[in-house]
């Protein structure tokens, strides 16, 4: 956020250079690595996450073109 404080999120980095290139919210923090599959030639990103009121799920997201 503004004050210096970062809010969970599933976050995207240039492999080159390490900088921020994106960010999705989320709830609560990731309670591991995320992983990527493909399915019918579109990628996926998916997470497991738990805390604040999420017993655990996992989340998926849809990779932009």
């Amino acid at each position: 956020d503004g004050e210096g404080e970062r809010r969970a999120a599933l976050r995207a980095y240039d492999k080159a250079t390490g900088e921020e290139v994106g960010a999705v919210p989320i709830p609560v923090p990731t309670t591991g690595v995320p992983m990527t599959y493909m399915l019918d030639s579109e990628q996926y990103i998916v997470a497991a996450i738990a805390g604040g009121g999420f017993a655990g799920e996992l989340w998926a997201f849809k990779a932009p073109e």
